[in-house]
């Protein structure tokens, strides 16, 4: 098969999505740790959560991500924070007719 699973870099990130990035986390993810900000409120009146990006941030011990606000921050977080963020895997399928 030539489906694909991956998480998002930078570039797919705007590639795949509208200008607004922002997202809720799952129940499952929320109760695995991911925090959900009220701050910021999706599309669909639910409380935004951060999640990663696949790109590198600056420092070798950073990574890319997409915070509650929706923006991309390319400086990268320490992926050994104990702030836990979500991940948006992606599916690409190839359907046959």
């Amino acid at each position: 098969t030539k489906d694909k699973v991956f998480l998002l870099s930078i570039e797919d990130a705007f590639d795949y999505f509208d200008i607004n990035l922002r997202c809720a986390p799952s129940r499952y993810a929320v109760a695995q740790g991911a925090i959900d900000n009220e701050d910021f409120i999706t599309d669909d009146n639910k409380s935004a959560g951060w999640w990663w990006l696949r790109s590198p941030g600056e420092w070798s011990d950073s990574a890319a991500f997409v915070y509650s606000d929706g923006y991309v921050y390319d400086g990268g977080a320490d992926v050994f924070s104990s702030y836990v963020g979500a991940v948006r895997p992606v599916l690409v399928l190839k359907l046959k007719s």
